[in-house]
Protein backbone atom coordinates (compact mmCIF):
# COMPACT_ATOMS: atom_id res chain seq x y z
CA UNK A 1 0.00 0.00 0.00
CA UNK A 2 2.94 2.42 0.88
CA UNK A 3 5.00 1.81 -2.00
CA UNK A 4 1.81 1.79 -4.53
CA UNK A 5 0.81 5.11 -3.04
CA UNK A 6 4.36 6.96 -2.48
CA UNK A 7 6.81 5.34 -4.94
CA UNK A 8 9.39 2.71 -3.57
CA UNK A 9 11.98 4.30 -1.73
CA UNK A 10 9.19 7.16 -0.23
CA UNK A 11 6.95 4.20 0.70
CA UNK A 12 9.57 2.48 2.17
CA UNK A 13 10.69 5.42 4.47
CA UNK A 14 7.33 5.86 5.84
CA UNK A 15 6.80 2.44 6.92
CA UNK A 16 9.35 3.10 9.31
CA UNK A 17 8.17 6.75 9.95
CA UNK A 18 4.97 5.28 10.81
CA UNK A 19 5.91 2.34 12.53
CA UNK A 20 8.54 4.27 14.96
CA UNK A 21 5.74 6.62 15.67
CA UNK A 22 3.40 3.89 17.02
CA UNK A 23 6.00 2.32 19.05
CA UNK A 24 7.01 5.88 20.33
CA UNK A 25 10.87 5.10 19.04
CA UNK A 26 13.26 7.10 16.65
CA UNK A 27 13.00 5.94 13.18
CA UNK A 28 17.08 5.40 12.65
CA UNK A 29 16.47 2.87 15.95
CA UNK A 30 13.01 1.59 13.95
CA UNK A 31 15.00 0.83 10.79
CA UNK A 32 17.68 -1.01 12.89
CA UNK A 33 15.50 -2.92 15.23
CA UNK A 34 13.81 -3.92 11.78
CA UNK A 35 17.44 -5.17 10.27
CA UNK A 36 18.69 -6.96 13.33
CA UNK A 37 15.12 -9.26 13.42
CA UNK A 38 15.38 -9.70 9.75
CA UNK A 39 18.77 -11.07 9.56
CA UNK A 40 17.79 -12.97 12.75
CA UNK A 41 14.88 -14.71 11.15
CA UNK A 42 16.43 -15.41 8.01
CA UNK A 43 19.67 -16.63 9.67
CA UNK A 44 21.72 -14.12 8.48
CA UNK A 45 24.59 -12.54 10.05
CA UNK A 46 25.15 -8.54 9.10
CA UNK A 47 28.35 -7.28 8.94
CA UNK A 48 27.50 -3.95 8.98
CA UNK A 49 27.60 -2.32 13.22
CA UNK A 50 24.64 -0.81 14.41
CA UNK A 51 26.51 3.24 13.17
CA UNK A 52 26.65 1.45 9.65
CA UNK A 53 23.00 1.04 9.37
CA UNK A 54 22.04 4.10 10.85
CA UNK A 55 24.21 5.75 8.69
CA UNK A 56 23.23 4.61 5.72
CA UNK A 57 19.69 4.59 6.58
CA UNK A 58 19.97 8.35 7.00
CA UNK A 59 21.83 9.17 3.60
CA UNK A 60 19.07 6.82 1.80
CA UNK A 61 16.44 9.13 3.35
CA UNK A 62 18.71 12.42 2.51
CA UNK A 63 18.12 11.30 -0.87
CA UNK A 64 14.44 10.63 -0.48
CA UNK A 65 12.75 13.81 0.92
CA UNK A 66 14.60 14.26 4.24
CA UNK A 67 15.03 17.88 4.93
CA UNK A 68 15.64 20.17 8.73
CA UNK A 69 13.40 23.35 8.48
CA UNK A 70 14.37 26.67 10.09
CA UNK A 71 14.31 25.45 13.42
CA UNK A 72 16.65 21.89 13.10
CA UNK A 73 13.26 19.87 12.80
CA UNK A 74 13.71 17.08 10.69
CA UNK A 75 10.89 16.78 8.34
CA UNK A 76 10.18 14.07 5.74
CA UNK A 77 8.49 15.14 2.95
CA UNK A 78 7.52 18.10 4.86
CA UNK A 79 5.97 15.95 8.06
CA UNK A 80 8.06 15.98 11.05
CA UNK A 81 9.42 13.36 12.64
CA UNK A 82 11.43 11.99 15.36
CA UNK A 83 15.00 10.84 13.44
CA UNK A 84 16.91 10.07 16.21
CA UNK A 85 20.65 10.42 17.11
CA UNK A 86 22.79 10.48 13.82
CA UNK A 87 26.06 8.42 14.54
CA UNK A 88 29.47 9.76 13.98
CA UNK A 89 31.38 8.27 10.76
CA UNK A 90 33.20 5.06 12.04
CA UNK A 91 37.08 4.86 11.71
CA UNK A 92 36.50 3.02 8.30
CA UNK A 93 34.32 5.49 6.50
CA UNK A 94 36.18 8.68 7.79
CA UNK A 95 38.25 9.98 4.58
CA UNK A 96 41.85 7.81 4.43
CA UNK A 97 45.00 9.80 3.97
CA UNK A 98 47.40 8.47 0.90
CA UNK A 99 49.65 6.18 1.59
CA UNK A 100 53.29 8.30 1.66
CA UNK A 101 54.97 8.70 -1.31
CA UNK A 102 51.89 7.69 -3.59
CA UNK A 103 50.02 10.48 -3.66
CA UNK A 104 48.39 11.56 -7.47
CA UNK A 105 47.35 15.45 -7.77
CA UNK A 106 44.91 14.15 -10.47
CA UNK A 107 45.40 16.52 -13.66
CA UNK A 108 42.66 16.44 -16.33
CA UNK A 109 42.74 18.05 -19.49
CA UNK A 110 40.49 17.87 -22.15
CA UNK A 111 40.91 18.44 -26.21
CA UNK A 112 37.64 18.40 -28.30
CA UNK A 113 38.37 17.79 -31.79
CA UNK A 114 36.13 17.43 -34.84
CA UNK A 115 36.12 13.09 -34.53
CA UNK A 116 36.16 12.93 -30.13
CA UNK A 117 37.09 14.39 -27.13
CA UNK A 118 40.72 13.78 -26.08
CA UNK A 119 41.40 13.53 -22.49
CA UNK A 120 44.81 13.91 -21.16
CA UNK A 121 45.31 13.00 -17.57
CA UNK A 122 47.99 11.33 -14.88
CA UNK A 123 45.54 8.58 -13.71
CA UNK A 124 46.77 4.83 -14.50
CA UNK A 125 45.69 2.81 -16.89
CA UNK A 126 42.48 1.08 -16.90
CA UNK A 127 40.85 3.62 -14.72
CA UNK A 128 37.23 4.19 -16.24
CA UNK A 129 35.17 6.96 -16.66
CA UNK A 130 31.54 7.68 -17.76
CA UNK A 131 29.70 10.61 -18.35
CA UNK A 132 27.60 12.97 -20.43
CA UNK A 133 28.33 15.39 -23.54
CA UNK A 134 25.96 18.39 -23.69
CA UNK A 135 23.55 16.91 -20.51
CA UNK A 136 21.88 14.60 -22.53
CA UNK A 137 24.42 12.35 -24.11
CA UNK A 138 25.61 9.60 -22.34
CA UNK A 139 29.04 8.00 -22.46
CA UNK A 140 30.72 5.13 -20.89
CA UNK A 141 33.85 2.77 -21.19
CA UNK A 142 35.81 5.80 -21.29
CA UNK A 143 39.22 4.28 -20.00
CA UNK A 144 42.88 5.74 -19.37
CA UNK A 145 45.99 3.98 -21.65
CA UNK A 146 49.42 5.90 -21.43
CA UNK A 147 47.75 8.65 -19.94
CA UNK A 148 45.04 9.25 -22.63
CA UNK A 149 41.11 8.38 -23.19
CA UNK A 150 38.99 9.11 -26.04
CA UNK A 151 35.28 10.10 -26.55
CA UNK A 152 34.38 9.01 -30.03
CA UNK A 153 31.52 11.83 -31.31
CA UNK A 154 29.74 9.55 -33.99
CA UNK A 155 28.34 13.08 -35.03
CA UNK A 156 30.85 15.18 -35.74
CA UNK A 157 28.41 18.26 -36.51
CA UNK A 158 27.76 18.19 -32.48
CA UNK A 159 28.47 21.50 -30.75
CA UNK A 160 30.14 20.58 -27.49
CA UNK A 161 29.38 22.68 -24.69
CA UNK A 162 29.94 20.94 -21.17
CA UNK A 163 31.29 17.20 -20.58
CA UNK A 164 30.63 15.59 -16.87
CA UNK A 165 32.83 12.81 -16.01
CA UNK A 166 32.29 10.14 -12.98
CA UNK A 167 35.18 7.95 -12.13
CA UNK A 168 34.22 4.36 -11.99
CA UNK A 169 34.52 2.19 -8.73
CA UNK A 170 38.56 0.97 -9.23
CA UNK A 171 37.52 -2.64 -7.86
CA UNK A 172 35.33 -2.65 -10.87
CA UNK A 173 37.26 -0.99 -13.66
CA UNK A 174 40.32 -3.52 -12.24
CA UNK A 175 42.89 -0.26 -12.32
CA UNK A 176 45.98 -1.60 -10.05
CA UNK A 177 44.76 -0.58 -6.19
CA UNK A 178 48.32 -0.12 -5.64
CA UNK A 179 49.20 2.49 -6.89
CA UNK A 180 45.77 4.64 -6.39
CA UNK A 181 45.43 2.67 -3.14
CA UNK A 182 43.00 1.44 -1.11
CA UNK A 183 39.40 3.14 -1.43
CA UNK A 184 41.67 5.03 -4.14
CA UNK A 185 43.10 6.69 -0.94
CA UNK A 186 46.46 8.43 -3.28
CA UNK A 187 44.58 10.57 -5.17
CA UNK A 188 44.24 14.22 -4.33
CA UNK A 189 43.04 17.31 -5.97
CA UNK A 190 40.31 19.50 -7.19
CA UNK A 191 38.47 17.01 -8.78
CA UNK A 192 38.51 14.30 -6.01
CA UNK A 193 35.56 13.72 -3.90
CA UNK A 194 34.96 11.54 -0.92
CA UNK A 195 32.24 9.25 -0.01
CA UNK A 196 32.28 7.21 3.00
CA UNK A 197 31.18 3.78 1.68
CA UNK A 198 32.79 4.20 -1.65
CA UNK A 199 36.16 6.67 -0.72
CA UNK A 200 37.32 8.60 -3.24
CA UNK A 201 36.25 9.05 -6.79
CA UNK A 202 36.66 11.76 -9.70
CA UNK A 203 34.49 14.46 -10.68
CA UNK A 204 35.34 16.54 -13.72
CA UNK A 205 33.24 19.22 -15.12
CA UNK A 206 33.79 21.11 -18.60
CA UNK A 207 31.59 24.05 -19.74
CA UNK A 208 32.22 26.07 -23.02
Amino acid sequence: MYIDKYGFFAGDDLVFIDAAQYCDISVLDAIYKYLKLDAERCHVIRGLSESHEKLIAFWGMLSHGLKQDEFYTWQYRGRPIRLGEIPPLPLDMQKPMPDTGKEIVVDIKLEIRDDGIYILTNLPDKYQFYGKINDKISVRNIIVKDGNAKISLSDNTIDVQSVDLYSVLATVSGVDISIVGDRCRNLIGQYVKFNPINGNSIEFHYKK
